[in-house]
């Protein structure tokens, strides 16, 4: 009965590695709806925003942690869509200050900024752990860093 017992026990062992095997090559992405791959190109150009505008780049580049999740994204209070890992939205407002918000663990966390015409602005949605579940942060990033984060994601469609 004892050999019965250690066979079964290791059984379990390997269905439990075969399980986390199999979590790890499919990963635990979240998805959300993307623009089409001509978007996605076109938008990876940098070739600045339609004129007397600005152009937003907010991206989430893909981690494992909280990539389960998608977080809300907001400009000036309307919402541009949800992130998933390896995601980013592009959009334009006119010049003035501007608020991005992201969906929190508590409350939403916003970030102010001035846009100026003509100009290309980058922020970086990382998610952290908060104190009860996964949260979300927001924070400008220079040109070429956010080029960089930007052109490792797809397009997400914006619902605006």
């Amino acid at each position: 009965m004892r050999g019965h017992t250690n066979r079964l026990g290791r059984a379990a062992v390997a269905m439990g590695m075969l399980a986390a095997l199999l979590f790890l090559a499919t990963g635990c992405v979240a998805t959300v709806p993307l623009e089409s791959a001509a978007t996605d190109a076109e938008s990876k150009r940098f070739q600045g925003p339609s004129g007397g505008m600005a152009g937003v780049y907010i991206f989430r580049v893909h981690t494992y942690a909280g990539c389960a999740l998608k977080k809300t994204v907001s400009v000036d209070h309307g919402m541009l869509g949800e992130t998933a890992p390896g995601t980013y939205f592009y959009t334009e407002v006119e010049p003035g200050s501007h608020l991005i918000t992201t969906q929190a663990e508590f409350d939403d966390v916003s970030i102010r900024f001035e846009a100026e015409e003509g100009e290309l602005y980058f922020f970086e949605q990382h998610i952290v752990m908060g104190v009860v579940v996964w949260s979300a942060d927001i924070r400008p990033v220079h040109a070429e860093s956010g080029k960089t984060g930007v052109r490792s994601c797809r397009q997400a469609r914006a619902l605006r």
